[in-house]
């Protein structure tokens, strides 16, 4: 009801439209135009722009259009010709013109951007790829994590996932002033995650030249909502003020979920009680995969998914593709041409189903997120300063316990231009705190009386990174050459550590057709909460082993990093043709996953009192000690012990080359006819590849290896015990190993931080200290610690459990020279736009995906493949009048079904009736 009112009220206001009168364009209006929207301009209207603006000729005015201002490439406002890096411009009029419906479709028009589907509305936005480094990971690893995205400046990045949620952003299209891409590493400009590049997202800030409203909706097939408007006020010439609002609604093709093939041991329970193999994989639905079960005997058979939680919980809506929608307001006051505020605020909440967060079987989990900001902006008499703040809770696998977070961020910044002669000096300073609190709390037990973890898993349940960075930006600019360069020093606090970014550029100006670059820069990754301080345990209770999984993070690992070259030409061969050329390298390395750690054999403090509680039982087991316990330690042990798998974020030693071409033309055929093309061409290899990382198989020999472990270390044990009791007596032999537990950590960290030598001392010390009944310092109970450390038995106050039999993680083997195919070595699009009769606008462009491979953790030996991708889009619009237009848009034109993501939906065509307005 209310997404049909609100397109409703959308018409409603459209009419208002046709009752506009036509005036002429102001200076600034022009000259804030695109080539699209000034194409759409009568003759009178272009010969009247042409006087205003003083040119002489329509040609003349064209070329001056086309060298829009871009200013992220150097934090100051420059015609895009000259921007020092390789640097794309979009403004809301060309996104309006070429018919996207989202801001990520948006980049599709960008070289060197690669934007797959996952299903309806529901994207992955990469620059030049880099993803799946390393593979046999998680799904969640084969998304962008190296591209940096900015609204207005602040920062906006998943610090639980370490990639940027394009569903959360609040704006739509109708707040944007432009989008600037920047390719190439510019952590030195804009710190952390800006490793292949940066999409600055620039508002419209209210002024005297904003329509009073505009906006744009429109609706389709698949229950496709998506709309949004703007209301913007200027009083007088100091103060403006606007309100946005945006939403999106769209639906999945199914309301299936599709399970990953290649799961050999995946089953679906029948309603006669037999089992069909879904290995396989395909769509089936929420209850059907409620029943799927796993067997690798055929006999015994363990609940295929997350035990604790119903599938109907995590897929209370499986239909639902997106659902988002966004609030924002802004202000601006210009007291003085030396003092301006820019203030804004807004909030937003999705829901997608996209990509999961753990290993389940199916390709999809909810993710719901809520977050409100408010963002400062001001210069005062040169001195840039910035302040944001974000907040709210963000759920990445909902239904779930353990992956719902508190999320704050606060970043404060400062920056200032000076000029010596022809050097351009901006030194400046940073600071950015993000927090994230569990949800879950603490020790808080379910109805089995089992933990239910937050993300964290600690006792105060939240975690924190800090980053300060002083930067500094030298411009020297003397007859054609100009050399720039910039260096950001970032000191944070996972890990405590200082990491320095750099960026050298130089330029030369031939002449104003003809530009040449070179920029050296390198770049880092930002620590994230999975990879440093995740601490959450999966009870897998009716579950195959092992009967837990902690996901543990690394605090110390360093950070991914990356050394890119690029080289870039711009010509203009005449005034209605740009052309421009990049070719870049870059080496990366420092990578880290997720990877099997560890295994151990476990028991909670209720159930140690069958190693240490008893007396009776002890000495019923020590006095078979002389004979195979393996009968006797099964029956008796076996149901009071569990196993636990450790999955720790690992350092890799993969080294990443990756080099590639792209080129880029803009053609002003005529005022009625514009040409876009893009191609990009790259190749990505890998040194110190692994071969032979394989979690299921490295699960299994661990878990093997530490049950093996655990007999042979309670074996040892329990004979000493025996000889112990032969030779002190069996009461106080036995008291002092019941004793208390509070020794135990102390005692083991002080024997890890001993050589093998001080080990064997330190044991020795411990036996004198029983035999002599004298004090050990930290020490209770020295027997009871002597055996724990001999035998290898530990506490582990996380998950407040007591184990034996631990394995270490599996021998890796590499090899040099793997070519990876994750990243497409192809891809570009080709897109035109027409107005072949007076008040009909055309759009039409063609976008191409090259074939990827992609290893995961459900396909370890065979890569599973996506084919080649093609996809057309296209627009017709008629204007009865300047302000007002009805369009017809289909999103992949011929309804060819493929997927663009792996294991995601195929999403055939969407098509949609709309009208955009401006009054």
């Amino acid at each position: 009801m209310k997404k049909h009112l609100a397109i409703f009220l959308a018409l409603l206001m459209s009419a208002g439209t046709l009752m506009a009168q036509e005036r002429e364009l102001t200076r600034d209006e022009i000259l804030n135009m695109s080539i699209e929207e000034l194409s759409d301009l009568d003759l009178d209207q272009l010969m009247k722009a042409v006087e205003t603006l003083g040119v002489s000729s329509v040609d003349e005015l064209f070329a001056m259009i086309m060298n829009k201002n871009v200013s992220s490439a150097s934090k100051s406002e420059e015609s895009s010709f000259t921007s020092p890096l390789s640097t794309t411009v979009i403004t809301r009029d060309e996104l309006r013109s070429w018919g996207v419906s989202c801001i990520e479709e948006a980049f599709r028009l960008v070289p060197g951007m690669i934007v797959t589907e996952k299903t309806n509305g529901v994207y992955d936005v990469q620059l030049r790829g880099l993803n799946n480094i390393p593979d046999r990971g998680m799904l969640l690893y084969t998304e962008n994590a190296n591209t940096l995205l900015m609204i207005d400046g602040r920062i906006c990045h998943s610090y639980a996932q370490g990639a940027f949620n394009s569903e959360t952003l609040p704006i739509g299209i109708e707040d944007i002033e432009r989008i600037e891409v920047v390719r190439g590493a510019c952590s030195a400009l804009y710190g952390q995650n800006a490793v292949n590049g940066v999409i600055n997202i620039i508002t419209e800030k209210p002024s005297v030249a904003s329509k009073t409203v505009s906006g744009s909706f429109q609706m389709g097939n698949d229950d496709t909502y998506v709309g949004d408007i703007a209301l913007r006020k200027a009083f007088g010439t100091k103060l403006a003020l606007g309100i946005t609002a945006n939403m999106q609604y769209r639906q999945r093709p199914t309301n299936k979920l599709y399970i990953i093939p290649g799961q050999d041991d995946l089953y679906l329970l029948n309603d006669d009680g037999t089992y069909t193999s879904v290995a396989e994989g395909g769509y089936y639905t929420v209850g059907e995969v409620s029943n799927m079960y796993t067997s690798t005997d055929g006999s015994t058979y363990y609940d295929a998914t997350e035990s604790t939680t119903p599938i109907e919980s995590m897929f209370p809506t499986p239909e639902i593709s997106r659902r988002n929608e966004g609030y924002n307001g802004y202000i601006t006051f210009t007291p003085t041409d030396k003092l301006r505020f820019d203030l804004s605020g807004g909030y937003q909440r999705s829901y997608v189903n996209a990509t999961p967060v753990n290993s389940d079987i199916f390709s999809f989990n909810g993710r719901e997120i809520k977050n409100g900001y408010l963002n400062l902006i001001a210069n005062v008499y040169g001195l840039s300063l910035t302040a944001n703040y974000l907040f709210g809770p963000q759920n990445y696998a909902v239904g779930v316990p353990g992956f719902k977070v508190k999320n704050q961020t606060v970043a404060v910044g400062a920056e200032y231009d000076f000029e010596l002669g022809d050097l351009h000096i901006r030194p400046g300073v940073n600071y950015q705190m993000v927090k994230g609190e569990d949800y879950t709390p603490y020790n808080v037990l379910d109805s089995n009386g089992d933990h239910l973890w937050g993300f964290f898993g600690y006792e105060d349940g939240e975690a924190q990174l800090e980053d300060f960075a002083p930067s500094v930006r030298l411009d020297y600019k003397v007859g054609g050459f100009r050399i720039i360069g910039a260096y950001r020093a970032e000191k944070t606090s996972i890990p405590d550590k200082w990491n320095h970014s750099w960026q050298f550029a130089a330029n030369y100006d031939i002449n104003e057709n003809n530009f040449v670059r070179i920029v050296y820069g390198r770049a880092f990754r930002s620590a994230i909460f999975t990879n440093t301080s995740s601490n959450y345990v999966w009870n897998r209770d009716g579950m195959q082993t092992p009967s837990k999984i902690q996901f543990i993070g690394n605090e110390d690992a360093d950070l991914m990093h990356i050394d890119n070259i690029d080289l870039g030409y711009r010509w203009k061969p005449t005034k209605k043709i740009l052309l421009d050329a990049e070719a870049f390298f870059s080496y990366s390395t420092d990578y880290g996953q997720l990877q099997s750690y560890s295994s151990m054999v476990t028991a909670d403090n209720s159930s140690l009192a069958v190693m240490f509680g008893s007396i009776d039982s002890f000495v019923g087991l020590a006095n078979t000690a002389g004979s195979d316990l393996t009968a006797t330690l099964s029956s008796v042990l076996n149901k009071y012990m569990s196993s636990m798998m450790r999955i720790k974020y690992t350092q890799v030693p993969a080294k990443v080359y990756q080099y590639g071409l792209s080129l880029n033309l803009d053609w002003i055929v005529s005022p009625k006819l514009i040409v876009k093309v893009n191609a990009n061409v790259q190749k990505t290899t890998i040194d110190n590849y692994c071969t032979n990382y394989n979690q299921t198989s490295d699960v299994t020999a661990q878990l093997t290896q530490s049950y093996s472990n655990f007999y042979s270390d309670i074996s040892g044990l329990l004979t000493e015990i025996a000889d112990g009791m032969a030779l002190y007596g069996q009461t106080q032999y036995m008291t002092d190993m019941i004793g208390a537990t509070n020794s135990w950590q102390y005692a083991t960290n002080v024997y890890n931080s001993l050589d093998e030598a001080g080990k064997e001392a330190y044991l020795a010390s411990l036996l004198e200290a029983y035999d002599k009944g004298i004090s050990l310092e930290g020490i209770d109970y020295p027997l009871r610690v002597y055996y724990s450390l001999k035998y290898g038995v530990g506490y582990d106050q996380s998950t407040s459990q007591f184990y034996m039999g631990s394995s270490d993680q599996v021998d890796r083997k590499y090899t040099n020279g793997h070519h990876h195919k994750a990243t497409p070595s192809f891809y570009g699009m080709v897109g035109v736009i027409c107005k072949p009769i007076d008040k009909l606008n055309i759009s039409a462009f063609a976008n191409y995906i090259g074939q990827r491979e992609y290893y995961t953790m459900y396909n370890l030996d065979t890569p599973a493949k996506l084919g080649d991708r093609l996809t057309m889009n296209l627009k017709v619009g008629y204007k009865p009048e300047e302000n007002f237009e009805v369009f017809f848009n289909a999103h992949n034109l011929f309804n060819t079904e493929k997927r663009e993501f792996i294991y995601s939906d195929k999403i055939g065509g969407i098509y949609t009736v709309g009208v955009n307005f401006t009054f």
